[in-house]
């Protein structure tokens, strides 16, 4: 009888755990959805591309103004509609839907290029939190 109680007490810690998780996982995604919270966070490559076309001749009137906090920002928001539309494509007309008071529409297609270009050399998605599934 001892041996049924304890596997009973295991049995219940187990299915407590199994919904923590997936509460907690829940919650992660809520959290990565927000669109008040800019999860992304520019890596090297970002950088490199940044400086770059912050340096070049042929955008040079289109990005004045442009900062990392509004490269992070569209970056962030156009992660978060790829994951809620399943999809890395967007017309121009959803870009300025999506990009309302982000900056810029010239400087939002450019970013715009740039995130899809990064997502069709990683074959996935750029925040971390958008890479995972239910499964893990």
């Amino acid at each position: 009888a001892s041996d049924y109680g304890f596997e009973e007490e295991a049995r219940e810690y187990s299915v407590a755990q199994t919904t923590r998780r997936f509460l907690q996982l829940e919650t992660d995604f809520e959290m990565a959805l927000d669109p008040s919270r800019v999860l992304y966070d520019m890596d090297s490559e970002d950088e490199q591309w940044f400086s770059n076309i912050r340096n070049s001749e042929m955008y040079n009137g289109d990005l004045n103004g442009i900062t990392e906090e509004m490269f992070e920002k569209t970056m962030d928001l156009l992660e978060k509609a790829a994951f809620a539309k399943l999809r890395d494509q967007f017309t121009p007309n959803e870009i300025e839907e999506l990009m309302l008071n982000v900056g810029p529409l010239c400087i939002v297609k450019i970013i715009y290029d740039h995130w899809h270009q990064r997502r069709q050399k990683k074959g996935m998605a750029l925040i971390r939190h958008f890479q995972t599934s239910f499964a893990d």
